[in-house]
């Protein structure tokens, strides 16, 4: 070990001041290619988002569901009696006290009158996310025993600034918004209509996927415990001790909880219904967000078994978490749009793209370069486990050495100085105030940095 720290002082011993030698790049990005073989290619604007405008709400609402998937549901609603007068404004106004709501075709109704315009965007969203808590709480007897690994039962509803709703609502975040954060979030919910605060509470059987969101960072888990509530749900006396409470909020309260911690940095939701096997996430300011409905629903997601409201779990609060947190998005999505042009790692780009740098929360660092260089080393990781060959990693760090070179200006704008990070960053490994295993962040520092040299950026 000794050796090798050795070596990593040797390959990062350069100018403390680490100004970029500018002279004859020409000569110098030749020199590059003939180290790295990288053929060369016209350099293009990484950092330019695409000039494409965003679809409306409403044709991102359907976009992931195919014509024949949608010619089916439109063929159904049509067969559906249309909604009266008063059932429109139970639907709008979300009366889920409501007489309609006591019958078995009330989602399909609301449905189409969406279709006809009788009711907004919002309006049929929540009821689609009422309408899954309900289809997951009857799946079988409530008065019958946890035997199914995967559902759920007991099925509260919530309106806040009404009784026991704040009370709940602050158990499900008190792990992620501060005092003065959920104060924040109270205001910024006073803005948005009361149906726009109603909210679902269930009873969670245990889930692989929500364990491994919620559980500790020593035992495995991402450790992010956010609309979830273990044990006794808050204020209701006469419930049994559960498992585990999901609470299911609307996405534009979810959008106003990540604000309430991230302030304007977080994404956009962009809520679809149905699966897609492949989504893209090339604008870093917003990200999809999966809608339970009547449209198909994926039954797996990174190899665990889930319900649709879990999935909903994953994108509004997993990544839209892990996302509001990266404050290096525009990097990162520079990095796989430079991906795709290199031939042999252009794979790699939905990786860097649909990224899971759960590193942003649960190691996250005052400096924000240091969590670029953390999540660099997770990717490299990846990229092995990924390719089962240490070499296409090492081919990787070299290809991100040429990335580094061509866009210098651009991150050091991000607060990038590869020099003191990785130093500062090993340090803290040999200390152990970082958690990481010191002999494979020193090998990937070493190569790291020997990219680095390799093309003059450090």
């Amino acid at each position: 070990m000794f050796a090798l720290r050795s070596y990593f002082e040797q390959v990062l011993r350069l100018r403390e001041d680490e100004e970029p030698l500018l002279e004859n790049r020409e000569n110098l990005g030749a020199l590059a290619r003939e180290r790295l073989a990288i053929q060369p290619t016209v350099k293009p604007d990484f950092w330019t988002k695409k000039t494409v405008a965003p679809l409306a709400p409403e044709k991102e609402f359907f976009r992931r569901i195919s014509d024949s998937e949608m010619t089916n549901l439109t063929t159904k609603a049509k067969s559906t009696r249309s909604a009266t007068p008063e059932e429109l404004e139970d639907f709008s106004k979300e009366r889920l006290e409501a007489p309609i709501f006591q019958t078995s075709e009330w989602i399909w109704v609301a449905f189409k009158a969406y279709l006809e315009k009788g009711i907004g965007l919002d309006a049929i969203t929540n009821l689609f996310l009422y309408d899954a808590c309900q289809k997951e709480t009857r799946e079988e007897d409530p008065k019958a025993p946890f035997s199914s690994a995967f559902g759920a039962r007991r099925l509260y509803i919530y309106r806040l600034f009404k009784g026991k709703a704040a009370i709940v609502l602050r158990h499900a975040t008190a792990d992620y918004l501060d005092k003065l954060e959920f104060t924040a979030l109270l205001k910024r919910l006073e803005q948005l209509e009361p149906t726009g605060v109603q909210f679902f509470v269930i009873q969670r059987r245990e889930n692989p996927m929500m364990n491994k969101i919620i559980d500790p960072i020593h035992e495995g888990g991402y450790g992010i415990n956010l609309m979830t509530i273990q044990g006794r749900l808050p204020e209701e006396p006469n419930e049994i001790e559960g498992l585990l409470w999901q609470i299911i909020v609307p996405p534009k309260m979810m959008e106003a909880i990540h604000q309430s911690k991230r302030g304007s940095h977080p994404c956009r939701f962009r809520c679809a219904l149905g699966f897609a096997e492949r989504e893209s996430f090339s604008d870093y300011n917003s990200r999809v967000v999966f809608i339970p409905s009547i449209a198909q629903s994926p039954s797996c997601i990174h190899g665990y078994r889930i319900k649709p409201l879990i999935a909903y779990h994953h994108d509004a609060v997993y990544h839209h978490a892990v996302e509001a947190a990266n404050m290096h998005r525009a990097v990162w999505t520079a990095l796989a749009n430079f991906l795709k042009t290199q031939e042999d790692l252009s794979w790699l780009a939905p990786l860097f793209l649909d990224r899971d740098l759960a590193n942003y929360l649960y190691r996250r660092r005052e400096i924000d370069a240091d969590n670029f260089w953390i999540g660099l080393y997770e990717m490299t990781k990846l990229v092995k486990r990924q390719s089962r060959n240490e070499h296409t990693s090492d081919r990787f760090l070299a290809c991100f050495g040429k990335f580094y070179a061509e866009n210098r200006r651009q991150l050091e704008k991000h607060g990038f100085r590869p020099y003191s990070d990785l130093r500062r960053l090993m340090q803290d490994v040999q200390t152990g105030s970082l958690p990481i295993n010191e002999q494979e962040f020193t090998l990937w520092s070493v190569k790291l940095g020997q990219s680095l040299i390799n093309i003059r950026t450090l």
